[in-house]
């Protein structure tokens, strides 16, 4: 299955016996991450279908993984987050404690169902802009909440990216100023400082947290991060 290069939301199925970890192609951290088997399987969202697709042939080899369903939708976020909801008791934890998309216990076959059956439901319902722009606007009030994207959160996300070698020109590709002059100090150094947030802020914020939080998570490349930041938390 070839995936196109558009937005969506996808199913895939592993196909080995032996375990693999999820990181594979990072050698310097695979053996700290999960590893997944064909007992496993996972859901997920991209900007970039066919860049994904190649990305899980890089880490597991093309003739490990098998692309099961995929949807090409604008809102492959909010898709996303209502499958999680109905998947949560499957989701593997990593080894922080955190859960992710990968799954265990439940088939390939039977995500692809709910998947379908998202997606059906999204299309289908008289009510289903209001349904979207209603779960938009929980995300919206969600980064206006101080818990979701805090002063405190901020610094400790710049901290991280400017450690792990993030560019300064990805990071101000996600801040809101038009003149290109933030660095990471200088977030550092502003939000070291504030304990409010005003809305452009609050969206820089969630911004870098999502890329720090995802970085450490799945170890992906920044410019990839960076891009779903900015589909997630549009300026």
């Amino acid at each position: 299955m070839q995936l196109p290069s558009k937005s969506g939301v996808y199913v895939v199925e592993m196909l080995n016996n032996e375990p693999i970890s999820v990181n594979a192609d990072r050698p310097a951290i695979s053996e700290r991450c999960i590893k997944v088997t064909r007992l496993n399987c996972k859901y997920g969202q991209a900007v970039n279908l066919a860049r994904r697709e190649r990305e899980y042939y890089k880490t597991f080899g093309a003739n490990n993984v098998r692309f099961r369903f995929f949807a090409a939708t604008p809102h492959h976020s909010i898709i996303e987050s209502l499958v999680g909801e109905r998947l949560i008791a499957y989701r593997m934890k990593g080894a922080s404690g955190r859960l992710n998309e990968w799954l265990q216990g439940i088939s390939a076959q039977d995500v692809e169902e709910i998947v379908k059956d998202v997606l059906a439901s999204l299309n289908r319902s008289p009510e289903a802009e209001t349904q979207l722009a209603t779960t938009q606007g929980k995300r919206t009030q969600e980064l206006q909440e101080p818990l979701g994207a805090s002063p405190r959160g901020m610094v400790a996300a710049a901290l991280y990216l400017e450690e792990n070698g993030m560019s300064v020109e990805l990071l101000r590709n996600m801040h809101h100023s038009p003149r290109r002059r933030e660095t990471f100090k200088s977030t550092q150094r502003y939000f070291g400082e504030k304990q409010d947030l005003q809305l452009n802020n609050q969206l820089y914020g969630a911004r870098l947290m999502y890329v720090a939080e995802e970085h450490k998570r799945e170890r992906r490349a920044f410019d990839q991060l960076a891009e779903e930041a900015l589909q997630r938390h549009p300026k």
